[in-house]
Parts: C-alpha cells; sequence; structure tokens
C-alpha cells in the first residue's frame, strides 16, 4: 500500500526533474534527483528493473476494483487513476534513468559525512520523537529540521553529530536504540539504487529490465485439475506455490496444501493490500498473497496454485493480467 502511494509521488518529482534536466543552470536537478535516489532506495529492484511486477504489487484490490450489478469485476475510478499512474512512472524513469545515474555520483554517501541512505529504519514520527528528546540532552544540532534529515547536502557536519546523539538516546530494556545511522546500509542501498538504474538506462522501454527471465503465473480454476492442461501447457520447472493460497477453510486448506489462517487475519492483510487477490465463498475467505511475487516469479520462475475460487480468477484478471495464464487461456 505504501509502495502505491510512492509510485504517485515519484511520477510528480520525475516530471519535476525531467524539465530541470532541460534547465542549463540551477541546483533544482540535484536537489530533485537527491529525493528521487531516496524514494528508488525503498526497492530498487521493484521500481528500476522489475517494471513487470510493479503493477501486481501495489495494486489494492478492494480499492481498485469493485464487481458491478451485473457481476462483472472492473477498476475503480482509482484503479483507472493507479493505472495511469503507474503508465507514467514507466514511462519517466525509462527517460530519465540516465541522468539519475550522473547525478547519484555527487550525492554517493562514500563520500560524504552523512547521507540519508544511511538510515537504517524508522517512520517520520520516530526522527521527530528523536528531536524532541534530543532537547532533554546537550544537543548540538537543534537548529536542524526534519526535513534536513533527507537532504543530501549541505551541513553535514551537524547532520552527523545529529545522527551520533540520536544513536546515544537513552533506551528502556529490551529495545531498539532509537535510531541508526550505518555507513555499510548506505553503501550497500546505494549501489542496489545505481546497479538498477545501469539496468533501466540500458533498457528503457522494457517492463522487465533484470538478469531473471520473465516468468508467468499459472492458476488452475476450482473444480479443475491440474491434467486439465494440455499436453505441454505448463512450463518445465514450473515450481508449486501453494502455499501462498491462504484460506479460512480449514479442512480445504488440509486437503489442497494451502496454508490456513483466520478470518480475522485474511481481513487484517486484505486490509493492508497484501493480496492479489481474494473472496468469500462458500462461507470461508480465499487469497493469493502477494509473497508469491517476491519468492517465485521476481526470480524468474514459472509458478502454479490451484483450487483457485473462479471470483478470485476474476480479480486477477485486473491486478495481474500480464502474470495470469490459465488452462484454455493463450501465453
Amino acid at each position: 500500500m505504501d509502495m502505491a502511494l510512492l509510485i504517485r509521488d515519484l511520477v510528480s518529482l520525475l516530471e519535476a526533474y525531467r524539465a530541470a534536466c532541460l534547465e542549463p543552470h540551477g541546483n533544482e536537478r540535484l536537489e530533485l534527483a537527491d529525493a528521487i535516489l531516496q524514494g528508488l532506495s525503498a526497492d530498487p529492484e521493484l521500481l528500476l528493473t522489475r517494471l513487470d511486477l510493479l503493477g501486481p504489487s501495489t495494486m489494492i484490490e478492494d480499492l481498485f476494483s469493485a464487481r458491478g450489478e451485473d457481476g462483472e469485476v472492473r477498476y475503480t475510478p482509482a484503479g483507472q487513476a493507479h493505472r495511469e499512474c503507474l503508465r507514467k512512472y514507466a514511462a519517466l524513469i525509462g527517460q530519465t534513468a540516465a541522468s539519475l545515474k550522473i547525478d547519484a555520483l555527487s550525492l554517493d554517501p562514500a563520500h560524504a559525512l552523512y547521507s540519508p541512505l544511511a538510515v537504517v529504519y524508522g517512520f517520520c514520527a520516530d526522527i521527530l520523537s528523536n528531536m524532541v528528546l534530543n532537547t532533554l540532552h546537550a544537543s548540538s544540532s537543534a537548529d536542524l529540521s526534519l526535513e534536513d534529515t533527507f537532504i543530501s547536502l549541505g551541513q553535514l557536519e551537524q547532520k552527523r553529530a545529529q545522527a551520533q546523539e540520536w544513536q546515544c538516546l537513552p533506551k528502556a530494556e529490551g529495545e531498539r536504540d532509537a535510531f541508526e545511522h550505518s555507513t555499510e546500509w548506505a553503501a550497500a542501498m546505494f549501489a542496489r539504487v545505481v546497479s538498477g538504474l545501469e539496468a533501466r538506462a540500458a533498457r528503457p522501454t522494457e517492463p522487465n529490465a533484470s538478469a531473471f527471465p520473465t516468468s508467468r503465473l499459472y492458476v488452475v480454476p476450482r473444480g479443475a485439475t491440474i491434467d486439465s492442461w494440455p499436453e505441454g501447457g505448463l512450463p518445465a520447472g514450473v515450481v508449486s506455490a501453494q502455499e501462498h493460497c491462504l484460506t479460512s477453510d480449514v479442512t480445504r486448506a488440509r486437503d489442497t496444501a494451502a496454508t490456513s489462517l483466520s478470518r480475522s487475519r485474511l481481513s487484517t492483510d486484505r486490509a493492508e493490500g497484501r493480496f492479489l487477490a481474494s473472496v468469500e465463498t462458500d462461507g470461508a475467505w480465499f487469497g493469493v498473497s502477494k509473497a508469491l511475487l517476491t519468492i517465485c516469479t521476481s526470480q524468474g520462475k514459472d509458478t502454479l496454485i490451484y483450487d483457485v475460487p473462479l471470483g478470485v480468477i476474476d480479480v486477477l484478471r485486473l491486478t495481474c493480467s500480464e502474470l495470469l495464464v490459465l488452462p484454455m487461456s493463450p501465453e
């Protein structure tokens, strides 16, 4: 869900960055590149090399799709807007990847006393809490703002001092440190972002710019068997992802090798956007977890699931149409 919101923010930043690249002078280009690179660091592979999985990963089924009075599942206005946002993002990141890689050299954390990429974990609320707590101690960084924490250039000595102070804030027994600023983490994140930009710049219009082959999700509807596939219909090496089919029906889970979860847990996961698709049928919930995208599909593995209700397949046709393969559908 957070990634769906991030895409919208990145589209606006990338549009401004593309315009700034046409200006011969000014600092706006580098400032925008700084913000964009930090956004990309949330998941460099997904946001740069695996645009074929970005749509399925960020689709929120109960917001972006709905079943009409005629029984057909269609995109909601929010779903249509998200699809358009994904289209714009794919075009913009392909057009700007080469320039962003050049600007990234000026923001390399290896040559800086402080980098936002070195912030290991936490939310903005945690940083605000650190700022408040730090006022109770001797502080050398009182004039720094929340925004300064996420700017890679300027006041680096003060920012490093602030980070060091936050790391020393008191904590209760068993609690993690209030803050962690790791140069090793920054180097690793920067390397992943630059590698992704290189791959995207080399293949600007290809959805999959990774080293892994594009793979598909093969789905057997409930009531059919795996044998319903025509001879040669399933690719060699296809792997089962049945454990990523989740159901509140304990008996069906046992009989089909699906994973059994409580209705309350399934409801929470659905609300958090963790499913490719889900439906309540025959008195039980059934969902397909997005985890299979990370564990199987992103690794180039063709994936098979079965005993999937038709209502779930209706939603899958919207949330991951490019991945979906059914027994009687052409590849």
